[in-house]
């Protein structure tokens, strides 16, 4: 009986090794898990704070695109832009003179809105039309009514520079007039 007493205890003693050894390798195996816990938490924690940080990037790229549609929205659309560059065009070429009621073409045109009469220098300096309650040189609904004033005002620009011609022309004699009679005063005298 005694080697069966060997036996059993050789057994007993390779099973407490056997079992040693796993709880060697589960202990192992827990304090891997313990790590890989811990990096995930650090991990998770780590992306916290990046997504409060993106969400607060975010937020600010929400405040600067607001802050920029609201500074597009004060600004004049393209077809405004156009029609303010007529209408500069349109002062550059007469002068800033005024143009009356009377040299409208189509009776209707001064109750559009221009009033009773428009003074395009008030206009070009961003003053109101005189009568019309609106602000800026023309407050018409449509471009047509642009048009009709470029033209209205580049023949009233072309008739004050054949004035200024013909004045012109009469200076000119009234002087060679009066040489001529400073002439005959000077002989005579």
């Amino acid at each position: 009986m005694q080697h069966g007493q060997h036996t059993d205890s050789s057994g007993a003693v390779g099973w407490e090794a056997a079992v040693r050894a796993k709880e060697a390798v589960i202990a192992s195996l827990h304090q891997e898990l313990h790590a890989l816990e811990a990096a995930g938490a650090a991990e998770r924690e780590e992306q916290r704070t990046e997504m409060k940080q993106l969400k607060a990037q975010l937020q600010d790229k929400e405040l600067s695109l607001a802050a920029v549609r609201a500074e597009l929205a004060t600004r004049p659309t393209q077809k405004q832009w156009e029609d303010l560059r007529k209408q500069v065009k349109i002062l550059q070429a007469v002068g800033y003179n005024a143009v009356e009621v009377d040299d409208w073409d189509e009776p209707g045109m001064a109750s559009n809105g221009l009033g009773s009469s428009l003074n395009l220098s008030a206009a070009a300096e961003g003053d109101s039309v005189k009568g019309g309650g609106g602000v800026g040189m023309v407050s018409s609904n449509s471009g047509s009514d642009i048009g009709k004033l470029e033209a209205l005002l580049l023949e009233k620009n072309k008739r004050i520079e054949h004035e200024l011609t013909q004045v012109k022309m009469r200076l000119s004699e009234r002087e060679e007039e009066w040489e001529q009679q400073s002439a005959r005063n000077a002989l005579l005298g």
